[in-house]
Order: structure tokens, then sequence, then C-alpha cells
């Protein structure tokens, strides 16, 4: 058996960070979707999300595009600020 240590190099722990950037943000997004689709009782979205795993796809297509309050109400659940009519 060799002592060696293995090391990382800048290019290793660099991908690391990408890696763990990206599963954060793809968590984010699916938590984001998941809760919008539970409070608006759209089980099949809800279910979709769930189960599928698309790299934060999905999600992301619910919450910009299928959503029914998004009009109203930011990915956040935030209500959305009026433009001022000039």
């Amino acid at each position: 058996m060799s002592s060696e240590m293995a090391t990382l190099t800048n290019s290793d722990l660099l991908a690391m960070v990408i890696v763990i950037f990206l599963g954060i943000v793809v968590i984010l997004f699916k938590g984001l979707g998941l809760w919008h689709s539970a409070r608006q009782s759209q089980k099949w979205w809800f279910i979709a999300i769930l189960i599928l795993n698309t790299m934060g796809i999905l999600p992301l297509i619910y919450l910009f595009f299928f959503r029914s309050n998004r009009e109203k109400l930011d990915i956040f659940g935030r209500k959305r600020k009026r433009k001022k009519k000039r």
C-alpha cells in the first residue's frame, strides 16, 4: 500500500464548487415548483416535478409558464409590483 494522499487540483476544486452550486440551484427550483403546485392543488404537476429528475428544467417550465397566479406573484410567492403608468 502506498502512503500517498490524493491531492485536489484547482480544476478539481472548481468542478466540485460548480456541481455543489448547480445542485443547490436545482433543489431551490424544485422546492419552489413543488410548493406552488401544492398550494394551487395541481397534483399532476406536483407528481411530475417530484418524480422526474430533469435537472431543474421541469420546475422552471412550470414556474414561468404554467402557474395560475404567475401574473400576481413572483416565483418566491411575493406580490408583484405594478409598473407606474405615465
